[in-house]
C-alpha cells in the first residue's frame, strides 16, 4: 500500500509498504447456454468487496477498499463453432470503477469501463489453424492509472498460425 502521495514543484513520489491484514469476499456466477449444436452463450458476474482490516503501520487504511479491485466485473460471450467451418467468438467485458490507491480519494477513482473483443479461426489442414484476434474493438478510451493518467490499450488486432504437434 502507500503513504499519502507527497508533492513537490516537480514530482510526486509516494512509497510502497506491505499491508496487515485484508478481507476480500463475494459473490461468482457463471452461465453457459448452448444453443443447437453450435452456437453458445455465455455471461459471467463477480461482486468483490476488498477491504484493509489491520494495518499497523498506517491505521487510517483500515475501513478502506484495496486499490484496483473493482466491486462489480460482469461479461457476456457468444460465440459459434463449426470444426469444419470455422469458429467466432465475440465478448463484452463489463469493469465497475475502482479506486487507484489506497486513501479511496474521489479524485484517484478510476471509471467504470465496457471492452469488446472478437476472435476467429479456421482449420487449414490436420495441424495447423489460422486465427485472427481484435481487442478493445470499439477502441474504447478507458483510465487505468491516476497518476500519472494512464489509459488502457487501444483497439489491438492479432493474426497469425498455430501448429500443433501429435507426436504421429
Amino acid at each position: 500500500m502507500t503513504d499519502p502521495a507527497r508533492s513537490t514543484p516537480t514530482a510526486v513520489t509516494q512509497q510502497r509498504q506491505n499491508l496487515g491484514k485484508t478481507r476480500i469476499w463475494g459473490l461468482q456466477n457463471d452461465v453457459e447456454y448452448r444453443v443447437g449444436a453450435a452456437w453458445r452463450v455465455g455471461a459471467a458476474y463477480v461482486y468483490d468487496q476488498a477491504r484493509v482490516t489491520e494495518n499497523p503501520a498506517n491505521t487510517a487504511l483500515v475501513g478502506r477498499f484495496l486499490p484496483q479491485v473493482p466491486a462489480h466485473r460482469a461479461s457476456l460471450r457468444l460465440a459459434y463453432s463449426n470444426a469444419r467451418r470455422l469458429s467466432l467468438a465475440t465478448s463484452v467485458q463489463f469493469v465497475g470503477s475502482q479506486f487507484d490507491e489506497d486513501q479511496n480519494l474521489a479524485a484517484r477513482r478510476l471509471p467504470g469501463y465496457t471492452l469488446v473483443d472478437f476472435t476467429a479461426s479456421r482449420a487449414v489442414g490436420r495441424n495447423v489453424e489460422i486465427f485472427l484476434g481484435l481487442q478493445n474493438l470499439l477502441d474504447a478510451e478507458y483510465f487505468v492509472g491516476t497518476l500519472p493518467t494512464t489509459v488502457g490499450a487501444p483497439r489491438f488486432g492479432s493474426a497469425g498460425f498455430r501448429l500443433r504437434f501429435n507426436g504421429r
